[in-house]
């Protein structure tokens, strides 16, 4: 399954550091979707940014089948992949206005290989490190 979605900012507070983000996604078959919020706050630490983020997600179909130990997995591997993305377009240099970064392609996820791999991280964590699917 494949889902595509979209992502927006619903509050940017530029002098306290902090973001607030809604997202919505739909399975392409029509079997399910998913909604999140999300707030972000950042601070400055002597070694670095510490980010804070606090996020609620909402599921139905399909995937929504799945325990709630699996859905956390999930999310939280998506989650990774959000905070890697991220940090990729913060990296760059040549981002001088909110419209090219708003405007950085996104990929759609692809559910089927998104829980495959956690199901193949849980199993190599109970099995040991040669557990291998095919």
């Amino acid at each position: 399954a494949k889902f595509n979605g979209k992502i927006e900012f619903t509050q940017r507070d530029s002098s306290k550091y902090e973001m607030a983000m809604e997202g919505t996604g739909a399975d392409i078959s029509g079997k399910g979707g998913a909604t999140m919020n999300m707030s972000l706050s950042l601070k400055a630490l002597e070694t670095g940014t510490e980010v804070t983020c606090i996020m609620s997600v909402s599921i139905t179909g399909r995937i929504a089948q799945f325990g709630a130990r699996m859905i956390e997995a999930v999310n939280n591997k998506l989650f990774d992949q959000f905070i890697q993305n991220f940090s990729n377009l913060l990296a760059r240099e040549n981002v001088e206005t909110d419209a090219e970064f708003i405007a950085a392609e996104a990929e759609p996820v692809k559910a089927a290989s998104l829980v495959g791999s956690v199901i193949l991280s849980e199993l190599k964590k109970k099995f040991g490190k040669k557990v291998e699917l095919k």
